[in-house]
């Protein structure tokens, strides 16, 4: 019976349930609010430059704490090499920097934000 399988027992899946799987994790790390990537340009929309900034180191730490305090180290070295090599230049000023954004697109990347964590949290 299905409930009475060994933990061992591969799960047939289709190639566009692998695909899609992969396009979930790259987009969610694309959303990790570190650098130039999308979600550090998102924070730079949201928070403003400095604030941006807190929000990297924020992010930096998390992944810190990920690579220490989990069995899944070889993902968040991966992640932090990632991102400490090829996410380094520095952000191009906008033109209009001074303008506040809605409150619902702060509330749009806030709740993306949380579901890139959500995707990325190591299961065991």
């Amino acid at each position: 019976s299905f409930f009475q399988q060994s933990g061992n027992v591969g799960v047939p899946l289709h190639p566009l349930g692998v695909a899609g799987f992969w396009g979930l994790m790259v987009n969610a790390v694309d959303l990790i609010p570190i650098g130039t990537s999308d979600g550090g340009r998102m924070s730079l929309a949201v928070f403003g430059r400095g604030y941006a900034r807190i929000a990297t180191l924020i992010a930096g730490l998390a992944l810190l704490s990920g690579l220490f305090f989990t069995s899944s180290k070889a993902f968040f070295f991966g992640l932090l090499l990632t991102n400490a090599i090829l996410i380094t230049e520095p952000e191009i000023p906008c033109k209009n920097e001074i303008d506040q954004i809605t409150w619902q697109r702060a509330w749009t990347a806030i709740s993306m934000w949380f579901i890139a964590g959500f995707i990325l949290w190591p299961m065991e």
